[in-house]
């Protein structure tokens, strides 16, 4: 468990858009997105090293593909930075999912995106098997909870360039919008998150981050990249 301080948000200085500074890669920040950013998405998840571990990202991932998910994902954005602005205890999000690289030059680069959303897989909720019969109504429940609620499951969706691959990156970035973001501005005090079980990188970058094992379920999750169904590791942190 990582009990120091929360760092303060910082504002860009080319952009004034808020960001978080990684607390051990200085040179890698987390920010909203921006409209430029097609050509780095579709760069990153039409990479095979990236997208194969990828649950519901299409493939091949097109610049209309990107420019639709950006329409999606600015306007959640534009809605958590309001909500920041008007100085409630707690927010329903994290406006900050896109991973940037800081250059020489003072200009910077997409490489991956993290986000903090809550766990929707309501099949296991409650259940030491696989429960679809409840799991429309279990998802219902913990979307209802209201912002700050210490009860609301949270999950953590995740993935870098892998030209950025094994420098310690994303358990950096995990670390980051958990400790600085997560606990202090939304109450996150529980997250499950699910990996496939043939992604050792993954599972070790949770690990690190204070996750521990919960279940395994074979024949989970279907992935277009293999064309079958794989079998999915949970893990579980609380605070």
């Amino acid at each position: 468990m990582n009990l120091k301080p929360p760092q303060p948000l910082q504002f860009h200085p080319n952009t004034n858009e808020p960001f978080l500074r990684l607390r051990n890669h200085k040179n890698v920040i987390l920010t909203p997105y921006r409209l430029d950013d097609t050509t780095g998405l579709v760069r990153i998840l039409n990479d095979p090293l990236v997208y194969k571990w990828l649950y519901s990202t299409k493939f091949p991932f097109t610049l209309e593909d990107a420019k639709t998910w950006l329409d999606q994902t600015l306007s959640k954005s534009d809605a958590m930075l309001a909500e920041l602005a008007d100085g409630p205890d707690y927010i329903s999000g994290t406006p900050l999912t896109a991973i940037r690289e800081i250059q020489e030059d003072g200009t910077d680069i997409l490489i991956g995106n993290i986000t903090l959303a809550r766990f929707t897989h309501g099949e296991i909720f409650n259940t030491e098997t696989v429960d679809w019969e409840n799991a429309d109504e279990n998802i219902a429940e913990n979307l209802k909870l209201e912002t700050g609620n210490p009860n609301i499951i949270w999950t953590i969706g995740d993935y870098l360039a892998s030209t950025h691959h094994g420098r310690g990156i994303m358990s950096d970035a995990i670390q980051t919008i958990v400790y600085d973001w997560g606990v202090p501005k939304m109450n996150v005090r529980r997250m499950m998150i699910g990996a496939m079980v043939d992604n050792p990188a993954s599972i070790k970058v949770f690990a690190k981050n204070d996750f521990k094992f919960w279940r395994r379920i074979t024949d989970f999750d279907y992935s277009p990249y293999w064309g079958r169904m794989r079998d999915v590791e949970f893990h579980e942190w609380t605070l």
